[in-house]
């Protein structure tokens, strides 16, 4: 029947459903198509092939799978369709793409898990509550849905090392010997841990990877390609085994590598961290799963409606993040005070030194890993001359060497060489590693927001308040990140400067086209320029000044290597510490306040919630600890029917801080300080208040 003009709108009212739910404007082909084309006004169109194994061996493409294969098919167009039950039947392209992508995703997890949902025999309709609900608990506990759903960490530590196995021992040996960088494991890839790989295997499964033909050149080096590996841990999904994954710095080869250090690292988390999927991108999800309902409308078989009208309102249990361990505080009062005291005495000589290596290297047209060693100190302060500086650099190429020729010393002769003061750009390294620690600590800032910061752009012109882009913000429909300002004590203004007139030099000289990245440190290669100031350069520059200034072991024989993310909480533990060590003088002298609780106002203002329950619950910790039960009995009394025991020596410090700072996340109890006048004038002390005596 043909509609008038003025009844047109009812077209799609009217329309049988499954006609309705067989074409859309994104597809560009034929509904029965084996192969689907398909375009959201991407520049290219996109390619679905349907034929895909299921658990018997049979194709999805079968005409016993007839009711299966056009499910999956309804289900994309259900979920790209006019929201339902909002009245709307407008749909933007970039909803309906993103509602795609979901889908796409629910179908390949049933068509990966074949087997457990016997979709050969029963299809979508067998598909309990239970089942629906424990992908919702996966998609919820991780936003990145290629772990939540398909284990892509799990699956390719599986089929790499099952890879290793498969090839010929001997020719991985070969190859390990005729590309020894195959074995180089750097300090920051030790710490990735995110695949089931032990270090030592590391090498043979690069070796299996390079066998294969599997990497692929880009510019920081070798690199796996997702892809391909993809084709064959996915083989049996529509488009997952075809997309780009997240890679792994522990399987890439670097081109450069740098930097090492003397002691395996105290862990710096409980578990690796998953960026938890938020309440948005959920409710998404869960909507387009919901959608599979509709199915039941078109006389397709699909979930229960009961199973259904489980997730409807289902909230799933999502395993807390993993948290960050903790550094001891005096670790932390020591290290700001050894990188200050670093900064007065060396940082000027440290970057005097390197600047007249640069500016001879410019002026005679020479390489500065082909100075003699008699040379550099010439060009180096005498006051680093005396202080032991005696080469470029502990890893640079000596004039004379081959380039295949080992620089690395021995693992003890190294950080002796490197305590001692040998190596100019090492001692680059450890001040950039001194300034990153007070900055990082009294800034209380992410560490991707410093790495961010520009010299010469990050202080207003008074010198007091420190510029950056917060990342956690943005403004404006361009997503474009808030420019933000705090406070800033004169040393750290002195340490950025300092830096600042550091670049200016090398602009001058002709050996830095402008202002770059605060950050940014010469490259122990001992090449004249700046490296960018990434994660790895700024972990880098941290783990040397820890090395140098040999920060404590934990019992494990491990050093506590300082990440920025566990100084964020210095700023508050400093505020509650001088309760008990009358050094508020100091936080005042910072900020210009002059009492107390102005400093309180300004730091609850300005961090993070995690960060301040973090340094409520570290403080609290370690007062315990060294001081027993005093002026916290009520707080005791829970601790001990936690853990059987009221001796808090016996408890384990990373167990006791994650209960208490549960505690403060579930409203348990609060930590807050109280003012109060005696004759002293305005004190403090820190409080407990258990707001659930029962």
């Amino acid at each position: 029947m043909q509609l008038p003009a003025e009844l047109l709108f009812l077209k799609d009212v009217l329309q049988a459903p499954k006609l309705k739910y067989s074409k859309a404007d994104w597809l560009l082909s034929d509904f029965q198509e084996p192969i689907w084309l398909y375009n959201f006004n991407y520049k290219k169109n996109k390619k679905l092939n349907w034929g895909v194994k299921l658990d018997d061996g049979s194709n999805l493409l079968s005409p016993q799978h007839a009711d299966l294969l056009q499910g999956f098919k309804h289900w994309l167009i259900i979920a790209t369709s006019a929201k339902r039950g909002t009245g709307s039947l407008t749909n933007a392209v970039k909803t309906q793409a993103s509602a795609f992508n979901q889908v796409i995703r629910f179908i390949d997890y049933f068509l990966h898990n074949s087997s457990a949902y016997h979709l050969s025999k029963t299809g979508l309709a067998a598909i309990t509550g239970d089942d629906l609900k424990l992908i919702l608990d996966k998609i919820a506990a991780n936003a990145i849905t290629n772990e939540s759903l398909f284990n892509w960490s799990e699956n390719l530590s599986e089929y790499l090392i099952k890879l290793a196995n498969s090839i010929d021992q001997s020719r991985l040996y070969d190859l390990l010997n005729d590309n020894p960088s195959l074995k180089i494991i750097t300090p920051e890839q030790e710490d990735e841990g995110l695949l089931d790989i032990g270090l030592s295997d590391v090498p043979i499964v690069r070796a299996a990877i390079m066998h294969h033909g599997l990497y692929e050149s880009r510019s920081r080096g070798l690199v796996p390609n997702s892809i391909v590996l993809s084709k064959e841990i996915y083989k049996n999904t529509v488009r997952l085994k075809s997309e780009a994954k997240h890679g792994f710095k522990i399987l890439e080869v670097p081109r450069e590598v740098s930097g090492q250090r003397e002691f395996s690292m105290a862990p710096c988390s409980t578990r690796e961290e998953k960026p938890e999927m938020s309440t948005t991108h959920f409710r998404y999800f869960k909507e387009n799963l919901y959608s599979l309902g509709e199915l039941h409308a078109l006389d397709i078989p699909a979930p229960p409606v009961d199973s259904l009208i489980e997730i409807y309102n289902y909230q799933p249990s999502v395993n807390k993040l993993g948290r960050y361990r903790t550094l001891p505080s005096d670790l932390v009062f020591l290290a700001v005070r050894n990188a200050i005291e670093f900064h007065i005495e060396y940082g000027d000589e440290i970057l005097d030194s390197y600047l007249s290596v640069a500016r001879y290297c410019i002026q005679s047209g020479r390489t500065a890993t082909r100075l003699e060693h008699e040379t550099i100190v010439e060009l180096v302060t005498p006051s680093l001359r005396e202080l032991g500086v005696k080469r470029l650099g502990l890893t640079t190429r000596s004039p004379g060497t081959q380039p295949t020729d080992s620089r690395r010393l021995a693992q003890e002769e190294h950080f002796n060489a490197l305590r001692s003061n040998q190596g100019l750009v090492e001692l680059v390294a450890v001040y950039y590693g001194a300034v990153q620690t007070v900055v990082g600590a009294l800034m209380a800032r992410r560490q991707g927001e410093l790495c961010d910061l520009i010299a010469g752009n990050c202080l207003d012109e008074s010198k007091e308040w420190l510029l950056f882009q917060n990342r956690k913000s943005t403004s404006g429909v361009f997503g474009l990140r808030q420019t933000e300002a705090r406070p800033i004590e004169p040393i750290a203004v002195e340490m950025i400067e300092t830096i600042e007139k550091f670049q200016s030099k090398l602009i001058n000289l002709g050996a830095l086209e402008k202002h770059t990245n605060l950050f940014s440190v010469p490259p122990m290669s001992g090449e004249i320029r700046l490296s960018y100031s990434g994660q790895c350069t700024h972990h880098r520059n941290f783990d040397a000044f820890c090395d140098y200034f040999e920060t404590p072991l934990n019992a494990e024989g491990q050093r506590y290597y300082i990440r920025q993310h566990q100084l964020r909480r210095f700023f508050s533990m400093l505020f509650f510490y001088s309760s008990s060590f009358g050094g508020l003088e100091t936080l005042q002298w910072m900020l210009g306040h002059t009492d107390r609780k102005h400093v309180w106002h300004y730091i609850t203002e300005t961090t993070d919630g995690p960060v301040l329950r973090g340094a409520k619950a570290q403080y609290i910790t370690e007062y315990l600890t060294h001081n027993g039960d005093d002026n916290y009995e009520e707080l005791s009394c829970l601790i001990k029917a936690k853990f059987g025991t009221d001796d808090f020596h016996l408890v384990d410090s990373h167990e006791l801080e994650d209960y208490i700072r549960s505690l403060l996340e579930d409203g348990e109890i609060e930590i807050e300080p109280e003012f109060f006048e005696d004759e002293n004038g305005e004190q403090m002390r820190v409080i407990v208040k258990i707001l659930d005596v029962e």
